[in-house]
């Protein structure tokens, strides 16, 4: 029978992830911008690229993931507010809403992956408010991107 630390140190080998902005970060009107992720809070193993703002998937972890991103953009009434999760550089899951008229604009998303060694995740954004457009966050994961190991999975095999 295992016990508890053995589960964690189990848990902790997994495939783990989650950073969040803390602070601001300034968006430029109708323009794709890579989320500027500064705190670390899960990291397990060693997949978070600070230099890039992105995931990727390390040796031996290649298999299914649930991925997740929120973002908190400043009130402004005007135009729309985008969040996409990219895989590769390519649109995985996007969700698109009109400004909010009543203060901030929160978008949530999430997914599931078949991801192979090397693949990278990032969260984009978008703004059309006709200027500059501030996203906010705090430490306690307002605005973030998670990444979770699910199972071993290669495309068309299930490798129970």
């Amino acid at each position: 029978m295992a016990r508890a630390g053995e589960i964690i140190r189990e848990f902790d080998s997994l495939g783990v992830g989650q950073v969040n902005l803390a602070g601001t970060q300034s968006l430029t009107n109708d323009v794709e911008t890579v989320v500027q992720y500064n705190t670390i809070i899960r990291n397990n193993p060693d997949m978070w690229d600070e230099t890039n703002f992105r995931f990727v998937i390390p040796p031996g972890m290649s298999g299914l993931y649930s991925l997740a991103a929120g973002i908190s953009f400043n009130p402004n009434a005007t135009g729309h507010r985008w969040l996409r999760i990219n895989i590769d550089g390519d649109r995985r899951i996007q969700y698109l809403t009109a400004a909010s008229q009543s203060g901030v604009t929160r978008l949530n998303v999430g997914t599931q992956a078949l991801l192979s060694e090397g693949d990278t995740i990032q969260a984009i954004v978008e703004q059309t408010s006709g200027g500059a457009l501030s996203i906010a966050g705090n430490a306690s994961g307002i605005s973030f991107l998670s990444i979770n190991f699910i199972r071993q999975m290669t495309w068309g095999v299930d490798n129970d």
